[in-house]
């Protein structure tokens, strides 16, 4: 008589191509299932390696690089993953950001702007972001804490200056201007001066913001939306300040979107990018009618 054999009593091989097919949903809700043969397979990395990677991309990399490869439970690495950044959302997302900066690198190598790639700070870590939420006093959207994990914004050189113009030569209505993306330090840093008594006194929506791009003036500026400002934009919008922060346009949706149009417009050769030094990239005055 032939004998029938549980699923669970599959060998290793086998049981790892069935549940390959699994997504991370199910392959949790299996290992409970069975003998502790099954729960090793089912937790093993030759499953959860392949999620990791598929889900996460490079932030793997990030995650796991002080670790031994040999000691490194990439169901554990997703689950952090999955956690510090904010669940559900975060596995589709991911890949979709992964994907615009492998764009971006593409790029820069075309048109010989390696020397930009060079300048991209190292992604921020965990206690980095987590400062910068503390300075905001208000929760980071996810796109922008994402973003940041894969570069924490553009290298500044000891004196302040903006040694690239990450965000090319815009031309804003009749501004002419360089803009480049400040890392967390540099944010909490124009946070204070943007967040003055005297200024939010006047303009109480910036309490609401934090800077995401600048020029090296600090005349000109982007703020990304961390709250609801009735008459300004919802939470995530990117805001335009116009007229001495008197009034605003939105810019865009939310930070993700923003950067993919400036992408788009990069590859669609609207504008140009150029490697250029400026002047410190801090403010100095400290006159409350002045441009935080």
């Amino acid at each position: 008589t032939n004998k029938s054999m549980n699923i669970t009593e599959l060998p290793w091989l086998p049981t790892v191509k069935i549940l390959s097919y699994l997504d991370f949903k199910q392959l949790i809700t299996v290992s409970y299932v069975g003998n502790k043969s099954w729960l090793e397979i089912a937790t093993s990395n030759d499953l959860w390696r392949p999620l990791c990677e598929d889900h996460y991309r490079e932030l793997v990399k990030n995650a796991i690089e002080d670790q031994n490869e040999s000691n490194v439970m990439y169901k554990k690495t997703f689950s952090k993953l999955y956690k510090n950044l904010g669940g559900p959302s975060s596995t589709t997302l991911v890949p979709q950001i992964s994907q615009m900066w492998r764009r971006y690198y593409q790029y820069f190598t075309t048109h010989n702007l390696n020397n930009i790639i060079d300048l991209l700070n190292p992604p921020a870590t965990d206690s980095e972001i987590n400062s910068l939420q503390s300075s905001a006093q208000l929760p980071l959207p996810l796109d922008f804490s994402i973003c940041l994990r894969f570069h924490n914004g553009c290298n500044l050189n000891q004196t302040g200056q903006i040694t690239s113009s990450f965000l090319g030569y815009y031309s804003f209505y009749d501004h002419s201007i360089f803009l480049t993306l400040p890392g967390t330090k540099i944010i909490a840093e124009l946070l204070r001066s943007l967040r003055r008594p005297s200024i939010i006194k006047q303009i109480p929506w910036l309490a609401k913001c934090i800077p995401i791009a600048v020029d090296y003036t600090f005349t000109r500026v982007y703020l990304l939306l961390l709250d609801d400002a009735e008459g300004v934009g919802a939470k995530g919008n990117i805001i335009a300040p116009l007229n001495n922060f008197q009034s605003s346009l939105i810019a865009a949706p939310n930070y993700f979107s923003w950067l993919s149009s400036h992408l788009n417009h990069l590859e669609q050769e609207r504008f140009e990018l150029e490697y250029y030094v400026q002047n410190p990239v801090l403010p100095s005055s400290s006159s409350p009618n002045s441009s935080p």
